[in-house]
């Protein structure tokens, strides 16, 4: 990128742009003009659909196979609205001619062009264009069973190489608080800002009191290396201050657990502890350990997060975690959430890869002393860096929220949802 087209994105400030309506990204999971050009050679639906096998493109999209026995496969259901707390009993049938969810509470079901409408939230003509490339029906070889994104989404490299030792405790520890329903508590701090305890409880927030004696025994367990590389415990095999104190029975040290993920890991690898009962000066407790973070959220349906993420047409990038919540419980499905936290640590230009999907992206951060201004502008670079001035200005808008009045702020007056949309229609316009 020129020095001229960064100077350019830096004074570009926080005007709403307009969407990307030709795209110049490279990935080969987004259109390209040779899709385009497939799709206009109007080939009867029924040949695609005789030429892709669902089990195939469920794999090629990332839906998470479980079982690839028999005729049917049996997978984890990505239709959230149909399952309140995850898909933990995988309950998608996938065959080589369709797919059919059997939970009582979804009932999803399609063909080939349903599954690519439905995960990469396309129409029927796109979808059409896409399964072309897939099935190799334009002449170029099919593609194959792991696209550039989804590479980049699940088996992305990270700053951090994450010790086994680590994985293995909090593997164990999700493992215990993963069917845990919300606490009283839990569900009266949510709701006192505006959040649906279901949204958060679905999103992988937990209270880990009913089990704090359960959580002591477990972690019990482990090695000291174990114990030392779980950031649950300090060089003298001291545990975690707060923690400590919630299996002391403490109710003042009682609280939210916000979980801290990395794209190529499916359940937590840290937390964010907010107290039920903050001080003046503490509100939320990070786990010690390297600050892993800085993405929140977790694979609690079909896709890890960044892989919802990537997969969704709208795309709002804030930090915080209650605002995070909020967005997602405002907006629902209209949008996916991509929320940070210490962000003191930089923004990661592969998150931006994960973000080749989306065609509108919102930015909106805290205007908290400069600093949400300094990061606003570096993910706003790091999109100009992959995706070239032009195509950032078509598809990316930013909104800067005052210090002392952010979105779980608005989401609680019923304003969050309104802006968000103000924002996003602004794009393409």
């Amino acid at each position: 990128m020129e020095r001229g087209e960064i100077e350019k994105a830096k004074n570009l400030g926080d005007r709403v742009i307009p969407e990307n309506k030709a795209s110049h990204l490279a990935s080969p999971i987004i259109f390209s003009g040779t899709a385009r050009e497939a799709g206009r050679m109007k080939i009867e639906a029924e040949q695609v659909k005789a030429a892709v096998d669902c089990r195939d493109l469920a794999l090629h999209l990332g839906i998470q196979i479980t079982k690839k026995t028999g005729a049917n496969w049996t997978a984890k259901c990505f239709n959230i609205q149909g399952h309140k707390h995850g898909d933990r009993n995988p309950s998608l049938s996938i065959g080589r001619d369709g797919f059919n969810c059997f939970a009582s509470g979804c009932g999803v079901k399609g063909d080939c062009f349903t599954l690519v409408q439905r995960l990469r939230g396309c129409d029927f003509k796109e979808a059409l264009a896409y399964l072309v490339d897939h099935a190799g029906l334009n002449g170029n070889a099919p593609s194959g069973p792991l696209p550039a994104r989804q590479s980049s989404t699940r088996k992305a490299p990270s700053r951090e190489t994450i010790p086994e030792a680590r994985l293995t405790v909090m593997r164990a520890f999700w493992d215990r608080l993963e069917g845990l329903p919300l606490t009283g508590e839990a569900e009266a701090w949510l709701r006192g800002r505006g959040i649906s305890p279901l949204v958060a409880a679905d999103l992988g927030c937990r209270d880990l009191w009913p089990v704090r004696q359960e959580v002591q025994t477990l972690l019990k367990r482990f090695s000291v290396q174990e114990k030392l590389a779980s950031g649950f415990f300090n060089a003298d095999e001291k545990l975690w201050g707060v923690l400590a104190g919630a299996i002391g029975g403490r109710e003042d040290e009682r609280g939210l657990l916000v979980p801290v993920c990395r794209p190529e890991h499916d359940f937590p690898l840290g937390w964010r502890w907010r107290l039920y009962r903050p001080s003046a000066r503490v509100k939320v407790i990070a786990q010690p350990g390297g600050g892993l973070a800085p993405l929140l959220g977790l694979q609690t349906f079909a896709v890890s997060l960044l892989e919802r993420v990537g997969n969704h047409p709208t795309t709002i990038i804030c930090e915080g975690e209650p605002d995070w919540l909020s967005l997602y419980d405002a907006l629902q499905a209209d949008a996916a959430v991509l929320g940070l936290c210490a962000i003191a640590r930089g923004w990661e230009d592969e998150w931006t890869r994960c973000l080749d999907g989306s065609q509108k992206v919102l930015i909106m951060v805290h205007d908290d002393e400069g600093g949400g201004q300094k990061l606003s502008d570096e993910i706003y670079l790091s999109m100009v860096k992959r995706w070239g001035l032009a195509a950032t200005e078509e598809r990316v808008a930013r909104c800067l929220l005052p210090g002392n009045d952010d979105a779980n702020d608005m989401h609680r007056r019923g304003e969050l949802r309104p802006l968000v949309q103000q924002r996003l229609a602004g794009i393409g316009g």
